[in-house]
């Protein structure tokens, strides 16, 4: 399971809207499993990427 950081997550964010393309397509696009990958915020609480 790979975890990333706050930074990470909002650069994926902003390239996701940039982008304009789907959560799903953008994911595989991105070479990201949905189910492996899990943002950890600053408090230390794991977030799933399902939950954008």
């Amino acid at each position: 399971m790979k975890k990333i950081s706050n930074n990470e997550y909002f650069d994926l964010i902003f390239r996701w809207q940039v982008l304009g393309r789907s959560k799903a397509n953008f994911a595989e696009d991105e070479y990201i499993s949905r189910t492996n990958l899990i943002i950890v915020s600053q408090n230390g609480e794991s977030v799933p990427l399902t939950s954008w």
